[in-house]
């Protein structure tokens, strides 16, 4: 199932690797660049995207694998709060 260690579950990057840039990409409709900044954990893809995408994976995806690994990164932890780090000026 899963290559990554997100508690067995199968991450949007496995999922890159596995199907390939272009091929994901083009079956979206979608830039290889806004592809490599789903894999490379920049951004998330919108809903309607990721909803694509567990489809395309034939549910090897989920919603989990597509935002959790995106938050944990992007995350800084404060006793029991989580808070987003956001830059406004970039």
């Amino acid at each position: 199932m899963a290559e990554s260690s997100l508690n067995g579950l199968f991450t949007i990057e496995d999922f890159i690797k596995r199907a390939g840039v272009e091929r994901i990409a083009l079956s979206l409709g979608v830039d290889d660049t806004t592809v490599y900044k789903w894999k490379n954990w920049q951004t998330t893809p919108e809903p309607h995207n990721a909803r694509k995408l567990i489809l395309l994976s034939y549910n090897e995806l989920s919603w989990e694998g597509i935002y959790t690994p995106y938050f944990k990164r992007h995350t800084k932890k404060w006793g029991d709060e989580r808070q987003l780090k956001f830059s406004f000026w970039d």
